[in-house]
């Protein structure tokens, strides 16, 4: 892995899963290379990250050819395409993560079966932005109508008539994205 001192270490890292627009939608740009694209959280992209400013300076030794470089992550090779802003650190109020990746390799860096097809399991965090002129009532609502609607889409394995109607009585509550995730209450 670049940055590694000697042989081959083993080091521990901490990866955040996150949607292909992640950096999109919050508006940040990498210092090194690029940001994660909807293209990389597509059926048989390669595997792609981006590093934190943190872990480039401290791991990485602050070297701009880390991008483009491998790293082995759970024993997945992850090719580095950019690094983040010292000033970002994530949705999450505590240490910035290591990595960000694509969702889709979930499998790969938890070392379990697949979120993405699960029915059974609430794992999502959901985060967007307001379009302009829109209001906070009805961004809500429309989330509500998207998660209520669910088991209707095409593709969706039919959800049995007691899920359904808890995911239909499914509260939307939006919060002010400033104080990250961990600041909600």
């Amino acid at each position: 892995m670049p940055g590694q001192n000697e042989d081959s270490q083993v080091r521990r890292a901490v990866a955040h899963l996150v949607s292909g627009n992640y950096f999109a939608t919050l508006g940040v740009d990498a210092v090194f290379g690029r940001t994660l694209s909807d293209d990389d959280n597509r059926a048989n992209a390669q595997p792609v990250a981006v590093v934190s400013n943190g872990y480039w300076r401290t791991r990485l030794n602050s070297d701009p050819s880390a991008v483009g470089q491998v790293a082995i992550l759970n024993g997945l090779p992850v090719t580095i395409i950019g690094v983040a802003p010292p000033e970002f650190f994530g949705e999450r109020v505590r240490q910035s993560p290591d990595f960000w990746l694509p969702f889709l390799f979930q499998p790969q860096i938890e070392l379990r079966e697949t979120y993405l097809e699960r029915t059974d399991t609430y794992w999502l965090n959901l985060m967007g932005r307001l379009r302009h002129g829109a209001s906070r009532e009805q961004a809500r609502v429309a989330g509500h109508h998207r998660v209520a609607t669910i088991p209707d889409q095409p593709g969706r394995h039919a959800a049995y008539p007691q899920r359904k109607q808890d995911i239909e009585r499914t509260y939307v509550h939006l919060y002010d994205g400033g104080r990250g995730i961990s600041g909600q209450g």
